[in-house]
């Protein structure tokens, strides 16, 4: 079969709502339009055949029939019936036990709608029980013919047939004629027929009981109660119209099957709202003015507006006994939800018909499959369509029921499992008691970042019968809380073991007062919420107010709150320190640029101004010429200033020397000039970096405690053998204060200095102690002794200080600021690696100094200007050279006169070169601002006014020169109509008025009162006029 066939004229157009006349809170026209291509003549034909055969039917008598064949076909027809009622019954049951969740969203909802339209189609929904076709039947003649008159009974009507159902024919008696007789003239034409007479009931009910009515000949009558029953009587009766030739033109519903769509719409009504319904104006003014205010509305291009309106089935209240009329009328539907039933069911007639459209493409596209395998197929078309319908329709209910079955289970089993969850209070209570006993331990910056020190073992039993143990006694400490077990351990929190019970401490308040003791006053150890408040103060030893007061008064916690405090400000002075002088480098580096380079020959330039001499400092001011300068001297002159400013301007100084003296020679002068810094002071050394070996730990060190248990083990030693005596021969105490012990036994060698920072875990290298001992001994002695040079650790502490924290490297130069040392720099001339360290004679510790080839080239390449007496002893150089070199000492301070020196020089080219700038760059002034000035008591404010001007403060354009104030006179005025201005000041007159300095001020007189005038200003300079600001005053 051609599947073209099956194409609907109804698919083509765009599913719409229905308009709302046609709408009805019934369903009964489900099946207006046919979705399996019934066409409309085909079905009129079929209609008429059916009303011609019911006419032939009532004058003509039925033929009998064979007894047997009629017994045959109604049990054929019987079996028929009972397996459809079967299967309509089974879907019904399945759509209620159905997941009303589906109807909530609008695809599952309408694929719902496709599934019964299939079964429909499938049970032959619409067809007579004379319908024998297989498969899907086509034939116009055995669809069940629509009654084209709708009953005015009030019974349910048929969505197929639009027959009342479950109602018997009724019939117009003679005595209804005769009560309705005298109303005759109110309806036109014959009052025989049936339908003028429900036309006549129908105008009586409404008008109601006791009224009046107008005839024809103009007069009128009143309605009876017995005309207004018999009126009710006639329109409660169904299927009494006839045809004017007497039949009956309306019947009973006989149809064998009822349409699934009447329960889809009903579960629609209870489940599905439908969102945003699109409505034109003549529909929403259906509406009152207060359900319209709550609809979206949108207009669009051509002007039209729509109206979106959310719609939901509203049943009614059940009525109860004992209600009034009052009572019942609140029960009843409001207009306004009448009318939103009819929207309703209009949009569940269309959705069925875009169900019946897709179950009419689903076979099309079946039997377009099958007719491209028809060859491999032995199925028949019959058997496909059924096959599919079935699919479609009652397979898919049932999947869904299992869907909807398994997330039932599914529920239950989560159901269940929350159940189930009881179960864990105790785990909850073990876990409030775990948080109950949690500590928050200080983070590794609190730690100092100190690394987990190793604990000395345990003291051996002692097998030694009175000799001593091999090694000496420790005294053994294990850790005593869970805070000190887990001190090093890296976590955030901790738990203890026990918690305080009646006035009994725990482990939780003991780790607790080890952290607040150290200085560690954590939030987190301590109770903030007050809980389990009562008035014993001992049963809360860590409240909130304990917290507060540990934070203002804890003296472990001031103290590093103090430091910090002082770690800061000391940050933010090196800081500005540092911005200063930067700020001087970049001045110097400024003026550098604006002073003229030094040409070969250029025995010197006359000195005007400022630039009375380059040598002194600037004592004489002379405004006269002076005596030439030589341009070698002018060149050393700036390169020493700069080597004051900062001494990494060389690079500086070369490039504005090119041209006139070499890089080497610029380099060789530039370490000669001042400040000269030593070994230390310089790029790299290696003192400096065993100083820095000392000073940067990745843990902290206590350099002070290492030297005060090195002496107190000095101190035992003597007292065990009795020479523990001061300088008057009285013997010693056994504890001593820590600087009377460094001071009385502080005198260490060099390797004893190693032995004693190994303990601490540096390790220094014989070179690296040697280094330590030539700086912090003291010369004098160190020439005099015969045996090992010894310090003090009073100097080494000075140095180093008593206790460095992890990773401590802010203060590094201001520790390194007092160490000085002349291994490898010449002090005179100031020469990088002008000597080598190499050792004295053999057998020897001391050092020697071995000069360079390059620092005797100096010497003698340069004349008398360095006469550098090379040291070989680095005694004698210690007792030679100064102790602090000149850059240690040096500071921006003592740098100050030499960028002045730089400033005064560059001050004649810096303000030339500004005013090439301004000759070359100039522009001219901005718009000034213009005002009015009234404070001066002394003017006639009716004809005088005081105007000001000044340039406006956004910088625009170039310094002014002078400006000109004009007027066009008073409003009205010739001048004034045609903006005639005309200068009235100019500010200043010339370069002697007010010295050129323009006063920003005039007063003009000889004004008319309550007269408006036009001023306008504008600025004048070398390179043009400015804009004008116009003002009317």
């Amino acid at each position: 079969m051609a599947a073209g066939k099956f194409k609907s004229h109804s698919s083509k157009e765009t599913l719409r709502r229905p308009p709302s006349s046609t709408r009805d809170d019934s369903i009964d026209d489900l099946y207006e339009n046919n979705a399996f291509g019934d066409e409309d003549r085909e079905l009129e034909a079929a209609t008429a055949k059916a009303e011609s055969k019911t006419k032939r039917s009532a004058v003509e008598p039925q033929e009998s029939k064979v007894a047997g064949s009629k017994s045959l076909g109604n049990k054929m027809q019987f079996d028929v019936w009972v397996a459809r009622k079967d299967k309509y019954e089974r879907m019904a049951r399945a759509l209620a036990q159905l997941d009303s969740a589906r109807a909530a969203s609008e695809d599952s909802w309408l694929e719902v709608a496709v599934a019964l339209a299939a079964t429909d189609c499938q049970l032959k929904t619409g067809k007579t029980s004379a319908c024998d076709c297989p498969g899907v039947c086509r034939e116009p003649a055995h669809s069940v013919a629509r009654q084209r008159t709708r009953c005015q009974c009030p019974a349910r009507k048929c969505s197929l047939c639009r027959r009342c159902v479950g109602t018997k024919p009724g019939a117009i008696s003679p005595k209804m004629i005769a009560v309705l007789e005298p109303y005759e003239g109110v309806v036109n034409g014959s009052f025989d027929s049936t339908k003028a007479i429900l036309d006549l009931a129908t105008i009586i009910v409404r008008t109601g009981e006791g009224q009046s009515l107008s005839l024809e000949d103009g007069t009128s009558v009143r309605i009876t109660t017995a005309a207004f029953r018999m009126a009710q009587t006639v329109l409660a009766q169904c299927s009494i119209l006839e045809s004017p030739e007497g039949v009956k033109l309306q019947r009973p519903c006989t149809c064998p099957v009822r349409s699934l769509g009447d329960l889809w719409v009903k579960w629609t009504t209870k489940n599905h709202t439908f969102s945003r319904v699109p409505l034109t104006e003549d529909e929403a003014k259906q509406f009152s003015a207060g359900t319209r205010q709550m609809m979206d509305q949108d207009k669009n291009e051509d002007g039209n507006t729509t109206y979106y309106m959310t719609l939901k089935w509203h049943a009614a209240a059940k009525p109860q006994k004992g209600d009034t009329a009052k009572i019942a009328a609140r029960r009843a539907l409001t207009v306004d939800q009448k009318k939103q039933n009819a929207f309703f069911l209009g949009l569940c007639k269309k959705y069925w018909q875009k169900a019946q459209l897709r179950v009419a493409e689903h076979l099309q596209k079946t039997l377009a499959a099958m007719a491209d395998n028809a060859q491999s197929s032995g199925k028949s078309t019959a058997d496909v369509e059924m096959a599919a319908l079935n699919r479609l329709g009652v397979r898919r209910m049932l999947q869904w029921l299992e869907e909807d079955a398994e997330a039932v289970e599914n529920a239950r089993q989560e159901e269940a499992r929350e159940k189930a969850e009881g179960g864990i209070v105790a785990h909850n209570a073990w876990v409030r008691r775990k948080d109950r006993l949690r500590i928050r331990m200080p983070p590794p910056e609190a730690n100092d970042g100190a690394r987990p020190a190793r604990q000395p073992p345990p003291p051996r039993f002692d097998f030694s019968l009175g000799s001593g143990l091999v090694r000496q006694k420790k005294v053994c400490r294990p850790p005593s809380s869970t805070a000190e077990l887990m001190r090093n351990s890296g976590l955030k929190y901790v738990h203890a073991m026990s918690e305080g019970f009646q006035g009994r401490g725990g482990d939780l308040e003991k780790s607790k007062q080890l952290l607040v003791q150290q200085g560690h006053v954590l939030r987190d150890n301590f109770d903030q919420d007050n809980r389990d408040d009562d008035d014993d103060p001992d049963s809360k030893p860590f409240s909130k107010d304990r917290y507060l007061f540990e934070r203002r008064n804890n003296p472990a916690l001031r103290g590093k709150l103090e430091g910090d405090r002082r770690r800061r400000e000391q940050s933010r002075e090196s800081y500005a320190a540092w911005v200063a002088h930067k700020a001087m480098r970049d001045k110097a580096v400024k003026f550098l640029e604006h002073l003229p380079s030094p040409r070969e020959g250029d025995e010197g330039e006359p000195t005007i101004d400022n630039n009375a001499s380059y040598e002194d400092d600037f004592d004489e001011d002379s405004g006269r010429s002076g005596p030439a300068t030589p341009a070698t001297v002018r060149w050393e002159e700036v390169g020493k200033a700069l080597k004051a400013v900062d001494r990494t301007l060389l690079d500086a100084w070369v490039r504005w020397s090119r041209g006139f003296r070499s890089a080497g020679r610029c380099r060789a002068l530039w370490e000669s000039f001042t400040p000269v810094s030593c070994d230390v002071h310089c790029a790299s050394s290696p003192l400096r970096d065993v100083f820095l070996k000392l000073l940067h730990r990745p843990s902290g060190v206590n350099y002070r405690q290492a030297c005060v248990e090195f002496c107190t083990r000095r101190h035992k030693q003597a007292l065990a053998r009795g020479d523990a005596i001061d300088e008057n021969g009285e013997e010693l105490d056994e504890e001593l204060e820590e600087a009377k012990l460094i001071k009385r036994y502080g005198l260490v060698a060099g390797r004893e200095l190693a032995v004693l920072v190994r303990r601490l875990g540096v390790v220094l290298q014989p070179e690296e102690t040697q280094r330590l001992v030539e700086f912090f001994a003291d010369p004098e002695e160190a020439q005099e002794a015969s045996g090992p040079v010894r310090i003090k650790l009073e100097a080494f502490l000075a140095v180093v200080g008593d206790e460095r924290r992890a990773l401590c490297r802010g203060d590094t130069d201001q520790l390194l600021s007092s160490v000085c040392m002349w291994e490898t720099v010449c002090h005179e001339c100031g020469m990088l690696n002008a000597f080598q360290l190499v050792l004295g004679t053999e057998g020897s510790s001391h050092r020697r100094r071995a000069e360079l080839p390059g620092h005797v080239c100096r010497r003698e390449q340069y004349g008398g200007r360095f006469n550098c007496s090379p040291e070989s002893d680095m005694i004698a150089v210690r007792r030679v050279a100064p102790r602090q070199c000149a850059f240690a000492q040096w500071d921006d301070t003592k740098a100050a006169p030499f960028l002045k020196k730089l400033e005064l020089w560059s001050a004649v080219p810096r303000e030339q070169h500004v005013l090439r700038e301004l000759v070359t760059s100039g522009q001219p002034p901005g718009v000034p601002v213009l005002e009015r000035d009234d404070d001066d008591d002394a003017l006639d404010l009716t004809t005088m006014l005081r105007l000001r001007w000044k340039m406006a403060d956004t910088r625009n354009g170039g310094a002014p020169a002078f400006y000109q104030l004009e007027t066009a006179g008073a409003e009205g005025s010739a001048s004034f109509r045609v903006s005639n201005y005309h200068e009235i000041c100019r500010d200043p007159k010339d370069f002697s008025d007010n010295d050129g300095v323009p006063r920003g001020a005039f007063t003009v007189t000889g004004l008319s009162p309550n007269t408006k005038y036009a001023f306008r200003v504008r600025a004048l300079n070398g390179f043009g006029a400015g804009g004008y600001a116009f003002s009317y005053f």
